[in-house]
């Protein structure tokens, strides 16, 4: 079994507390309602539901369940902090993603002899979704690379006192090592 639950209490992670959080990647802090003025926060807390489902497509979170059946979505057992901003990072690209797909790269007003135009370079855009790309191969590579290949034998004291274990998991997944491998 991939889980450890001997040692802490398994609890759940309602996705909407993960609201402000998504809020403020996606918008200067204080500023979110007037970027994005019909936002709800039941569409915030779906938009996490699906960015938790794709992180799971990408290999993360193998033993964690989503729950869609109660008023707001729950993960089971619960996340830690950094499985939380995750959640964020995965629900925040897929609202850019959107918001790129509808964004019109040139506009032009013209009155009389008086013109405005604004433009969105293709090629910004463009570098935001390989930047994106590229953040979500270094996640994966990274967590790979804290699950190494060191074997450290401790005794049972050691073991039941360490908050860290070196080659196994870095210290914000020690705890919750059902959110990267199994």
């Amino acid at each position: 079994m991939c889980l450890d639950q001997g040692r802490r209490t398994v609890g759940v992670t309602d996705l909407s507390t993960l609201v402000e959080p998504l809020q403020r990647e996606l918008a200067v802090p204080g500023d979110f309602d007037t970027v994005f003025p019909n936002t709800t926060e039941d569409g915030l807390t779906g938009t996490l539901a699906d960015g938790f489902a794709e992180a799971q497509l990408d290999g993360w979170f193998p033993n964690v369940t989503l729950d869609l059946s109660g008023a707001t979505p729950v993960v089971t057992p619960d996340l830690s902090v950094p499985g939380s901003t995750l959640v964020v990072f995965y629900a925040s690209t897929r609202v850019i993603y959107a918001q790129l797909r509808n964004l019109t790269s040139l506009q032009r007003y013209k009155a009389g002899v008086v013109e405005y135009e604004t433009n969105q370079p293709a090629t910004v855009l463009k570098e935001e979704l390989d930047r994106i790309t590229q953040r979500k191969k270094d996640l994966w590579r990274n967590a790979g690379r804290q699950q190494g290949a060191t074997t450290f034998v401790f005794d049972s004291y050691f073991a039941r006192s360490a908050t860290w274990w070196p080659g196994v998991a870095s210290a914000y997944f020690s705890w919750f090592p059902y959110e990267i491998w199994c």
